[in-house]
């Protein structure tokens, strides 16, 4: 399997270091319980939430038929998550999270509530807000992901399991989703998210680099599916294919 990840060597107009910014980023995250860490970001969800893949009649396509204008709205939903599960969420019909609204968010929900806790964002404009640095850091700390590297803020991979499980309810007005959204964490609370953010965490703090490309800046991770070994052992099959075996194949 290919993997494809974006490693810029310079981030508005300035040099990074995308190894020592990831080694950074973990030295901090190590410094806390796993119990003290959240993880809190907004996705986009579309009202009509359907299988991309379905069964049907032998000969026949499965099409699913709309006529309400519903199919075409999408919403926005804010979720904070630690491994006691989804400590809160709010999903707004109308426009997405601004400044003012993750405030409004984190005063309700967070800062007025936790004390000591790890607070980690991705770097969108309305989260670097100087606003919202100094409302987490009076009782709390944040850190924000690294740059263009997405898995280092664990809540992205939970939004990919939650629309999955959105996918198998039916339902297109805001309301509706709010209620199927409510139905699917009340079944997958806290021991699932538990399970995935504890997994997802070891996995990210024994994540080591192996062997760097520089000309390509690509960086290869003892992880999932991509490790040197395997890496190796699918060049030296493929060299035995091409150099050994194709010459003799027989061509009809």
């Amino acid at each position: 399997m290919t993997r494809i990840r974006h490693e810029p060597i310079k981030r508005f107009g300035k040099d990074i270091d995308i190894n020592k910014n990831i080694k950074n980023f973990y030295d901090e995250v190590k410094k806390y319980k796993l119990e003290d860490i959240i993880c809190i970001d907004e996705t986009s969800i579309k009202s009509l939430q359907k299988r991309n893949h379905c069964y049907s009649e032998k000969g026949k396509r499965c099409i699913i038929k709309t006529q309400s204008q519903e199919v075409f709205k999408k919403y926005t939903g804010i979720f904070a998550i630690s491994v006691e599960g989804v400590i809160e969420w709010d999903l707004y019909e109308n426009g997405g999270i601004n400044t003012d609204r993750l405030i409004e968010f984190l005063e309700k929900n967070i800062t007025s509530k936790l004390r000591n806790k790890l607070i980690i964002l991705d770097n969108a404009s309305s989260h670097r807000n100087e606003k919202i640095k100094e409302l987490v850091n009076k009782h709390n700390n944040i850190l924000y992901a690294v740059p263009y590297q997405h898995f280092t803020n664990s809540i992205e991979n939970y939004f990919s399991m939650l629309k999955s499980k959105l996918q198998k309810l039916d339902g297109l007005t805001h309301i509706e989703l709010k209620n199927n959204i409510s139905k699917v964490l009340k079944k997958y609370q806290k021991k699932n998210i538990e399970i995935f953010l504890r997994e997802h965490m070891k996995d990210l703090k024994n994540m080591y680099q192996i062997k760097r490309h520089e000309k390509s800046r690509r960086i290869i991770y003892k992880i999932g599916v991509l490790n040197e070994k395997r890496c190796i052992k699918n060049y030296v099959t493929l060299f035995i294919f091409i150099f050994l075996v194709q010459p003799f194949l027989k061509v009809d």
